[in-house]
């Protein structure tokens, strides 16, 4: 039964945030870059001896260097069902390199060339204390170290943060949630489809699965892995980035909400939210946007801020409002409309007021009061 009740909690972790990230890389970059410089694999042991293995991508020259880390359940090395992935992989370590700064890409516990169990995100927050402190011991680097991270690589980022490694100093975080167990059982209620299904992926067997449903729990357990619940820990500034049609949106905005205002030291003040009309990658939804992906929408921020955090380099990116979030207006299917825009605030929520609508009888909705006031219409509603 031991085995068993294990089993059940590394499959639960393995349901975590497992909503909907079937694909591990965010919108990766084009698979067209040469590799970068100095790409070589090392071996970094953990606290009980389990030894994690990297791709170090280096610049050119001579060191040391920043570094920024990202720590990944999907293969440092690239898919083996997809040609183009370790093409890819490496077109976004140049993006660091080119911008002079080592970049860290490593296969998380049971994963890849990672020796240990794969227990999805159940050693995250200790694994990611020991990657961060062995990267900022190692000769190459100057012991700034910066993480990052979408989705799956997002929660692993967020783990490290909760984790308060000396040396992070910053972090990039785009469409991860702030609680494991909400996210995957939103109001108790498992999220069957993208969870059982992103967890099966992974390689969590069908009994683990059952058991974990069975035994699903608000506990010390969950809140372990739960930002808020452990907001006193994270002392550092995240820019965290989410999309309105994402799973996780309401993790980036809660995330952001509580450590910008009840944040401990380091963090309180110093965080940052992008909100745009994305979803788990791409734009979504109906709308047309002229001229806009996500890179236009959040442009050269990720650089700029770790520039800021690890560099020193005073860019201006703390003078600009914290929130930047795109207005969300109506129009057509597929029409655009000069509504829909990228507005910003000093706080989320933005300032606001409420404003009350009317049904009209032509099924439009306006701000004017009905002359007359018992009016009514109807409808009838089948969800069949």
């Amino acid at each position: 039964m031991t085995t068993l009740r294990n089993l059940a909690l590394c499959s639960g972790l393995a349901l975590i945030l497992a909503t909907g990230l079937a694909q591990a890389q965010v919108t990766p970059p084009p698979a067209t870059a040469v590799a970068p410089v100095n790409v070589s694999e090392h071996f970094a042991a953990m606290r009980d001896g389990v030894k994690l293995a990297a791709n170090v991508y280096r610049p050119a020259g001579n060191g040391p260097w920043p570094v920024v880390v990202s720590r990944t359940p999907y293969l440092k090395d690239g898919r083996p069902d997809r040609a183009d992935s370790k093409l890819q992989l490496d077109a976004n370590a140049k993006r660091y390199t080119d911008a002079g700064y080592v970049f860290v890409l490593q296969d998380t516990r049971g994963k890849g060339h990672s020796e240990g169990f794969y227990a999805a995100f159940q050693n995250d927050i200790e694994d990611g204390y020991d990657t961060v402190e062995w990267v900022a011991r190692q000769p190459w680097s100057n012991g700034s170290v910066g993480i990052t991270g979408g989705s799956a690589l997002g929660i692993t980022a967020n783990a490290a943060a909760m984790a308060a490694p000396p040396h992070l100093k910053a972090a990039y975080v785009v469409v991860a949630p702030y609680d494991q167990l909400q996210n995957s059982y939103m109001g108790g209620v498992l999220k069957d489809k993208d969870t059982v299904g992103w967890s099966k992926g992974q390689g969590v067997s069908d009994a683990a699965l059952e058991a974990t449903r069975a035994n699903v729990l608000d506990s010390v357990f969950w809140n372990r892995g739960a930002m808020i619940t452990n907001r006193k820990y994270i002392r550092i500034p995240i820019y965290n980035v989410g999309g309105w049609y994402d799973i996780f949106n309401h993790g980036n905005i809660s995330n952001f909400e509580v450590l910008q205002n009840a944040g401990s030291k380091g963090a309180r003040g110093n965080q940052k939210l992008l909100m745009g009309p994305f979803g788990h990658g791409p734009l979504s939804g109906d709308l047309a946007y002229p001229g806009m992906d996500r890179g236009s929408l959040a442009g050269d921020q990720e650089l700029r801020w770790f520039d800021y955090w690890l560099k020193g380099i005073d860019n201006g990116i703390m003078d600009e409002p914290p929130v930047s979030y795109f207005m969300m207006a109506g129009a057509r299917t597929g029409a655009f409309s000069p509504k829909n825009r990228m507005l910003t605030s000093a706080n989320w929520p933005p300032a606001n007021r409420e404003v009350r609508y009317y049904l009209t009888p032509d099924k439009t909705l306006t701000t004017k009061p009905p002359a007359v006031t018992d009016a009514k219409l109807s409808y009838r509603f089948d969800p069949a």
